[in-house]
């Protein structure tokens, strides 16, 4: 696995920054370890900081990402995720609301934590 994943617990969600160039697979993996931490945890809303992410999948990527988030983070009430501006294409976040996930993906970390927190 190329990339690197730092974890916080903040009481109200867990947030987690990832580094480096993951694979699709990678990505896919990291979605369970932090379902299961989240779960273990019973915790509620997470926050994901992928804006030091070098390489993203293809648009089918995005959505099959999309689509697992949304099955493997069914037990949160809201997840954001935060990406460089020149990488956002909404296909993830389509595809986890879709699923009825409430995913919202931002570019600044700040805006993302105001969403995730609001009652």
């Amino acid at each position: 696995m190329s990339l690197i994943l730092l974890q916080r617990d903040f009481g109200t969600h867990l947030w987690v920054r990832v580094k480096g160039a993951p694979s699709l697979d990678d990505l896919l993996s990291l979605v369970d370890e932090v379902a299961q931490t989240t779960r273990e945890r019973g915790l509620r809303r997470l926050l994901v900081d992928l804006s030091l992410v070098e390489s993203v999948p293809d648009g089918e990527g995005q959505t099959a990402l999309g689509r697992h988030v949304a099955k493997q983070m069914a037990h949160l009430e809201r997840m954001a995720s935060v990406v460089p501006s020149d990488k956002r294409t909404g296909n993830s976040e389509r595809a986890a609301r879709a699923e009825g996930m409430q995913l919202q993906v931002f570019v600044d970390e700040e805006e993302a934590r105001g969403w995730l927190l609001e009652d």
